[in-house]
């Protein structure tokens, strides 16, 4: 058993030492769900009766220099730099950032024609956004005129990492190969981590070593951290709750 589990993993290391020349450099940017177009953002503190149209188009209102951390908890606006890319039908744009808790989160995006989109969201909400990699995307609407900037509204942030992380903007297609990427990686190590598990299992039923069960634990642990840490819960909730909204309105 040992030798057949051993020969198990080496051929698992070979494949991925086989891969890791082609795409160490897709993996590096595709494996945090960097993808597309990196956004510089400035933050201003949000008042009540802000006005976003107006917001939007004061940009030198903005602090760009101090770090978000610095800013403690509260609400924000965030907004990004000049963008000058159109989504299309053909060719669709979305916007993607890192997952952190907040209250309520709203992205609004000014076009070159003046037009401005909203879509907002609760920490409820949102899942249906959440993306592999615990990253929330937002597809651009379609307008015939480019997107100028990009403005969030975060309420209730707790900004313990940041209130915006890692914005980005990219085409839907790069965004689903991202997911294919992130699918990929966490599939195997998921994969390797259950075949762990179930061999130290089968090794604790006839060997009855104690930390064999404490070694299970700990892999059970850490596979469900992956599990809730790459977003894979929140994706599962946000489909189950489509298909039973949709099955309801079929009946």
């Amino acid at each position: 058993m040992v030798r057949g589990f051993a020969a198990l993993l080496g051929t698992l290391l070979a494949a991925l030492m086989l891969l890791a020349g082609p795409a160490r450099a897709q993996f590096a940017n595709l494996g945090a769900g960097q993808v597309g177009q990196s956004l510089n953002v400035c933050v201003l503190r949000a008042q009540p009766g802000d006005d976003p149209a107006r917001v939007i188009r004061q940009p030198e209102r903005f602090d760009c220099t101090t770090r978000q951390t610095a800013f403690g908890s509260g609400d924000f606006w965030v907004i990004s730099n000049p963008i000058g890319r159109t989504s299309t039908f053909d060719d669709p744009l979305v916007a993607r950032l890192g997952s952190v808790w907040q209250q309520r989160l709203t992205l609004h995006v000014l076009y070159g024609n003046g037009r401005l989109e909203t879509m907002s969201d609760d920490n409820r909400g949102i899942t249906k956004r959440i993306q592999l990699g615990a990253i929330v995307e937002y597809a651009i609407p379609h307008v015939h005129a480019p997107v100028q900037r990009l403005m969030w509204h975060v309420e209730g942030a707790g900004n313990l990492r940041g209130i915006v992380i890692g914005p980005r903007i990219a085409t839907k297609a790069g965004s689903d190969r991202a997911n294919l990427v992130m699918a990929a990686i966490y599939s195997g190590f998921g994969g390797l981590a259950l075949a762990l598990l179930i061999y130290n299992l089968a090794l604790w039923a006839s060997l009855r070593y104690r930390f064999q069960l404490a070694y299970c634990v700990m892999v059970a642990a850490l596979l469900a951290y992956a599990e809730h840490d790459v977003g894979t819960i929140a994706v599962s909730e946000a489909r189950s709750l489509t298909w039973l909204l949709a099955s309801v309105s079929w009946l």
